[in-house]
């Protein structure tokens, strides 16, 4: 049967049309978009295949206030196009028809028509449900990602933590501490065991945390191996599953031993600043320069514990502040970034340091963002 559907308010569509960007390729281009409704079913489930992830969404007819006037049928169209038409038109009564070949869209005296496309085989990817995660810990670890100011990163999950790491620049680390260890440290699948530490991009982390707000309060995580040896991981709750590849071992290699150093650190000295004087401090010490990206920040307290020296390596900036430690400290961070971040963490906040690692982590409360030092030339990290 064909398919013949109208939609009183296009907005309700909008959540599940911009899915389009999610499953994109860089290879592939835009994934492609199969609608479907089943025999006695009052839902459409919309899905969309990438070339290395894809993303299904069962919603019901009522939530997208649609009315349907055919019992079943199965379609598929190039997700671009459908989007950046019912993206025009997300106030108006849409009805949706589809013909031999095509799929006609008509709204007050205007029509539209999208050719329709072969669907791509079924997948016969065997998905292995392993732990449950709540969803608020992925809500929580993707707001404290969120503030890392590259997107260039990679997301690791590793016993008790959520670690993001901006990997392109290296700006910082965010570590997110789970309340308990519900990470499974190796499960079976296909007879072998196998690691369930794992990694995805940064991008795709995000996307699961938008489009799993629209599940329930659980989320399951499960992982899979492809014939050409590539791993998958699902996350899946409710009506929406998410299908991703992840990180490759090549690239998560490479931050093992940043990442073991990053959750095993022995920060026992601290400092603490009056939060809105210190962000005063950092803006007043970009603002002269025309390389912000690049200026760096060195703070001394040396000699006098409680009062912080700030001074630009440009040598425009050169102020005191008052300040709470526990330690004499010397230490150059770059100044962007850290503004950037500690603008965004809530007070209080305090400064950590390691005597044997050269980075500042910031914390408060459940955040924590370990930011590199940097220590060559004349620039040095001090403990004492």
């Amino acid at each position: 049967m064909k398919a013949k559907l109208e939609f009183k308010a296009v907005f309700h569509l909008l959540d599940l049309a911009r899915c389009y960007n999610l499953a994109k390729s860089s290879s592939e281009g835009y994934p492609e978009l199969t609608l479907s409704k089943k025999k006695d079913k009052d839902e459409i489930k919309f899905e969309w295949h990438g070339e290395y992830s894809s993303i299904e969404w069962i919603e019901t007819l009522k939530k997208l206030d649609c009315t349907c006037k055919s019992d079943k049928f199965e379609f598929t169209l190039d997700s671009f196009t459908f989007y950046t038409i019912f993206n025009n038109l997300r106030y108006k009564t849409v009805e949706l028809k589809e013909l031999r070949n095509k799929i006609t869209i008509t709204y007050e005296t205007q029509s539209i028509d999208i050719k329709k496309i072969p669907k791509r085989p079924e997948s016969t990817l065997k998905v292995h449900d392993v732990y449950d995660v709540s969803l608020d810990t992925f809500k929580e670890a993707q707001e404290q990602h969120s503030k890392i100011p590259g997107k260039q990163g990679i997301v690791v999950f590793k016993d008790k933590h959520i670690i993001s790491e901006d990997s392109r620049f290296r700006t910082a680390i965010c570590v997110t501490t789970l309340k308990t260890d519900v990470y499974k440290k190796e499960c079976t699948i296909e007879k072998k065991k196998i690691d369930t530490v794992f990694s995805i991009t940064s991008e795709a982390f995000s996307v699961v945390s938008k489009l799993m707000k629209h599940g329930n309060k659980d989320l399951k995580v499960g992982f899979s191996k492809t014939l050409n040896g590539l791993n998958r991981v699902r996350f899946s709750s409710n009506n929406i599953s998410i299908i991703t590849a992840t990180v490759s071992e090549t690239r998560y290699g490479k931050l093992k031993t940043i990442i073991s150093k990053a959750t095993a650190l022995s920060a026992l000295s601290t400092a603490t600043f009056e939060k809105r004087k210190l962000e005063e401090m950092l803006k007043l010490a970009q603002a002269p320069e025309n390389d912000k990206v690049n200026l760096l920040i060195s703070f001394s307290n040396m000699g006098n514990i409680k009062e912080c020296t700030l001074k630009t390596d440009t040598d425009t900036f050169n102020s005191t502040i008052p300040v709470v430690s526990t330690c004499e400290f010397e230490f150059t961070v770059n100044a962007m970034f850290l503004a950037a971040i500690y603008r965004e963490v809530k007070a209080p906040t305090e400064f950590k340091f390691d005597k044997k690692f050269p980075a500042v982590i910031i914390a408060s409360g459940t955040e924590e963002f370990i930011i590199p030092c940097i220590y060559v030339n004349q620039h040095k990290y001090t403990i004492k």
